[in-house]
């Protein structure tokens, strides 16, 4: 299938599903006595904006994340992205460090995932364009940030060479148990256009070395590769956004600790089981994988159904288990990363268009319950990108765009 001709399937699946609107569901908001939402911080241009990766937290509860753009007037006048930090101050209100500008050169631009810390208190993370010249613009680059007391030094740990070690790094990081890092490109590995899993070794000079551990085609493994997690066992789990034996609908996907690729689930054709899966996996205790979906069964959104939240349980077979269909208004489409509270409780966000929900999936007999616990509307700004808590239970999020158009950073307090 032409690469071409995939992203143009996948634009117009999107355009009609963010083109349609819905009527009301019989799902209410939490009331006022639940959990309360407020925003708690407002992007800026110099700051950085358009953050789509899921934030992060240190052990003091400060916030980390990246401004797609912003940061500098470069690349295209756009600005090329930052990593921030948020504290809060002593009167509840939270402030922003800038930890590093890209530049848009050898360092890289447009950061669009979360980071991850190693025991050392160093952060990692992939920007998906810059680098070296090799495409359009720019291959992307790994990075690393030292913390120097009170400033941070960037340093660039790989730059993808745009052909066989792949390009365009738009996933997140994950550590196996020897401090090597693996990630996934969207494009890139022997086909060139289809993406890869990677993994960079660390070398004991300090240094690291890039392999490509799987290279995707247009065949039944998937491509466009999104998101990684990893279990105890140093198994790597995935999606690959589109392909897969169904053609076009994607595939969820493990690379074993001893570096076999198999596809773990298919998503069919008819969306019953849902379709083009967009969300990183949030993985339990015992080893189970949970996800989201654009497509899901029914005609509403475009024709191709709202999208859905699914569980694939940890055994030979993988079955699926469909714990959620969305259906419109006041949620559709499932776009964040999912996460676990301490309770259990699945969390996750959606977005459709110029509104979206925070949502929780609370675990019960016999069944799942669904709470929408937040729906955003105009001038709000949908949210993006899932959610992280903390130690006390509050959850934090990003939002898109918001009062001043750049988006901000909201919190969930139970």
């Amino acid at each position: 299938m032409n690469p071409q001709f995939v992203g143009f399937l996948l634009l117009i699946s999107v355009s009609s599903l963010f083109a349609q609107t819905h009527s009301a569901s019989q799902e209410s908001p939490h009331s006022s006595s639940g959990p309360q939402v407020k925003e708690i911080f407002q992007f800026t241009r110099p700051g950085g904006f358009s953050s789509r990766g899921a934030l992060i937290l240190d052990k003091a509860g400060n916030l980390y994340g990246t401004g797609m753009v912003g940061g500098n007037t470069g690349c295209g006048g756009n600005g090329c992205g930052t990593v921030f930090e948020l504290s809060r101050n002593a009167d509840g209100t939270w402030s922003e460090t800038v930890l590093y500008t890209f530049t848009g050169g050898a360092d890289g631009s447009t950061p669009d995932s979360s980071l991850v810390f190693d025991s050392q208190g160093n952060l990692y993370g992939t920007a998906s364009a810059g680098g070296l010249p090799n495409c359009s613009f720019g291959c992307g680059t790994v990075f690393k940030l030292t913390p120097n007391g009170t400033s941070w030094t960037e340093t660039t740990i790989y730059q993808f060479q745009g052909n066989t070690d792949g390009w365009f790094p738009k996933s997140n990081l994950v550590f196996d148990k020897a401090g090597n890092l693996y990630g996934s490109t969207a494009s890139g590995g022997t086909s060139l256009y289809w993406g890869t899993v990677f993994k960079l070794l660390h070398q004991q000079d300090g240094s690291w070395t890039e392999s490509v551990v799987h290279s995707f085609d247009e065949g039944p493994g998937g491509c466009n590769p999104e998101g990684v997690v990893a279990d105890t066992n140093d198994n790597i789990y995935g999606i690959a956004e589109l392909c897969g034996a169904q053609v076009l609908w994607g595939t969820v996907w493990e690379v074993s600790n001893t570096g076999a690729f198999s596809v773990i689930h298919t998503f069919e054709d008819n969306f019953i089981d849902g379709g083009m899966p967009n969300t990183g996996l949030a993985i339990d205790r015992s080893g189970n994988l949970y996800g989201g979906t654009i497509a899901g069964p029914g005609d509403l959104c475009g024709g191709i159904g709202c999208g859905v939240v699914y569980k694939l349980v940890a055994d030979k077979n993988w079955a699926e288990t469909i714990l959620h269909t969305f259906v419109g208004d006041p949620g559709a489409v499932p776009n964040g990363d999912l996460a676990f509270d301490a309770q259990g409780n699945l969390w996750g966000t959606t977005q459709y268009w110029y509104e979206g929900m925070l949502f929780e999936l609370e675990p019960g007999s016999p069944g799942v319950t669904f709470n929408p616990v937040k729906v955003f509307r105009g001038p709000e700004g949908p949210p993006f990108a899932g959610v992280v808590f903390d130690s006390a239970g509050n959850a934090y999020g990003t939002q898109t765009s918001g009062p001043n158009g750049l988006g901000g950073v909201f919190e969930m307090t139970p």
